[in-house]
């Protein structure tokens, strides 16, 4: 069967997470409502998708300096045309500081 919903991709009910409460999930709602799928974006941003989805689940532990998230997250919100880039980078940057680095 032929058709352009045929894809693996569910997009999410629903407004987008609060950008500031859960800055991953709000790009992976944009990414989702869009129906891009994680290889997709990565081939468009040429960002791993190992490194989105650690991005989008906010796995902070295994991300890069902040200097390269922020600019991954800016990166991945201008391809998926989310309204405020910067705002969504900063956001997830105060949360990524406020979330201890040790895992125990």
């Amino acid at each position: 069967t032929q058709g352009d919903v045929e894809q693996t991709i569910h997009a999410p009910v629903g407004p987008p997470p609060d950008m500031d409460d859960e800055p991953g999930n709000h790009l992976r709602h944009h990414r989702l409502t869009r129906g891009v799928s994680s290889n997709q974006l990565a081939d468009e941003t040429k960002i791993r998708v190992s490194l989105l989805e650690n991005l989008e689940a906010e796995k902070f532990t295994d991300l890069p300096a902040e200097v390269y998230v922020r600019g991954f997250v800016v990166q991945c919100a201008k391809a998926l045309g989310v309204e405020d880039p910067e705002r969504l980078a900063a956001a997830y940057l105060a949360k990524m500081k406020k979330t201890p680095n040790s895992e125990d």
